[in-house]
């Protein structure tokens, strides 16, 4: 019952984005305009890039806090948070000062106004992302702690906040800047109302001081190689998107992009659902068979609720019709329906994600995640551009076995699991799949 609440919560935080983006969109082309919105947009498109240079510190903080706590260390946390805080504040500030020394040569040579107004709202926009991602430190302290009902309610009142206060402005100012203005005033207010909370809920167990450079070296091993896989993972998200429009087209890519989305939202929740495995495992590393029972079960469920949303949303084309459309429901139907048939092993990596992480094991993650992204490069590549086939989509089953095998390897090596039962298990999967397709 414990673990399905801990569910719930990640499903509740996964959810909660999505949904007020759905609601503020449409005010928002009302009254800023087509290119107001475009420009809101891409604007926060460009800054959510710059997570790139976050450098992995909130996993860095979960890895370490529940660690400390479950070899009674609790003295780690504050000096964990404080070094992850320093070092993630220098190197954001360090690109904010890039960009003011290097906006004012660029900003010559543009002569495009529109893009003149998107240089001028970064001066806001920069320093929203610096809150943001900080913001997003105090909820991986909280995760540490397995407290995902203060991370919900914490995150969850930002996000309606943050988003209902730029709704507002653009109601009353119909001013893109005065958007982010507004932005950043509500960003920094609640951040600093965020930071007297977990003063006060840890107050003897968080620091924002405390920082050395023992402890620095120590994170960024485990941070730096977190980062890399990161940014790996990001391309894997990314890259198709990139490939498929060069080589087949906007307008195919735009059906394409339709089931992507789709998919990408099944996804996040049910990988925000399960992240709460990741401070488990960390804490309660050393008993290798106890985590070997729990991987298996965990991977089961997984499978499971994964198989249900994928049968129960290919028996509601109505609710896709009414949400696009007819026309763009019949023409983006073929990659809904594929994307919807290969979730289930889509998320067959969530749970190795998290043991890999959860076990420190980000070196060989990020090997593997390099294959995988290759794989997947190779795979996208030869099967539009060499071989023209036309259930190109099914293909996407090549580099996701790949993923698994190559995460299967690690797992294998570090916890007392045969890596020909978790291959079996990969067929079996594929199995279902195909079944469904010839059903």
């Amino acid at each position: 019952m414990k673990n399905i609440i801990k569910s719930a919560y990640g499903a509740i935080d996964s959810l909660t984005a999505p949904i007020l983006m759905l609601v503020v969109t449409p005010i928002f082309l009302n009254y800023l305009g087509v290119e107001g919105y475009a420009t809101w947009v891409l604007i926060n498109s460009v800054i959510a890039s710059l997570s790139v240079f976050n450098f992995g510190g909130t996993d860095v903080i979960v890895k370490f806090v529940s660690s400390g706590r479950g070899g009674n260390n609790k003295g780690i946390a504050r000096e964990v948070f404080s070094a992850v805080f320093v070092i993630q504040l220098i190197i954001l500030s360090a690109i904010y000062v890039l960009f003011l020394i290097i906006e004012p040569i660029a900003s010559q040579y543009v002569t495009s106004g529109n893009l003149l107004v998107f240089i001028d709202i970064l001066y806001v926009a920069i320093p929203i992302f610096l809150i943001k991602q900080s913001e997003q430190l105090l909820y991986a302290f909280f995760r540490g702690y397995e407290q995902f009902g203060h991370t919900v309610i914490m995150s969850g009142t930002s996000k309606v906040l943050f988003f209902t206060f730029q709704a507002l402005i653009a109601i009353f100012t119909k001013s893109i800047t005065g958007v982010f203005y507004g932005a950043l005033i509500v960003s920094m207010s609640l951040f600093l109302i965020q930071v007297f909370y977990i003063k006060m809920v840890h107050k003897d167990n968080i620091s924002f001081s405390g920082a050395s450079v023992r402890n620095a070296k120590l994170l960024l091993n485990f941070g730096g190689w977190n980062w890399l896989s990161s940014v790996t993972s990001m391309l894997m998200m990314q890259s198709d998107k990139w490939l498929v429009s060069g080589l087949i087209g906007l307008k195919t890519f735009g059906l394409y992009s339709i089931g992507v989305l789709i998919f990408n939202q099944l996804k996040a929740v049910v990988g925000t659902s399960f992240y709460w495995v990741f401070p488990e495992i960390s804490k309660d590393s050393l008993d290798k068979k106890i985590l070997a029972k729990k991987y298996w079960k965990l991977l089961f469920y997984v499978c499971i609720i994964s198989l249900i949303i994928s049968i129960f949303l290919s028996n509601l084309s109505g609710l896709f019709r009414l949400w696009l459309g007819d026309r763009a429901y019949q023409d983006s139907q073929y990659y809904i329906n594929t994307f919807l048939l290969l979730f289930p092993l889509f998320t067959l990596n969530i749970i190795s994600h998290l043991y890999l992480l959860g076990l420190g094991l980000v070196r060989q993650k990020f090997f593997a995640d390099v294959v995988s992204l290759s794989a997947k490069l190779i795979t996208i590549y030869l099967v539009i551009s060499v071989f023209n086939v036309k259930e190109w989509v099914l293909f996407f089953m090549v580099f996701i076995a790949i993923e698994f095998i190559a995460y299967a390897v690690i797992i294998s090596k570090n916890l007392p699991i045969r890596l020909v039962f978790l291959i079996l298990f990969l067929l079996l999967q594929m199995v279902i799949v195909f079944i469904r397709i010839l059903v």
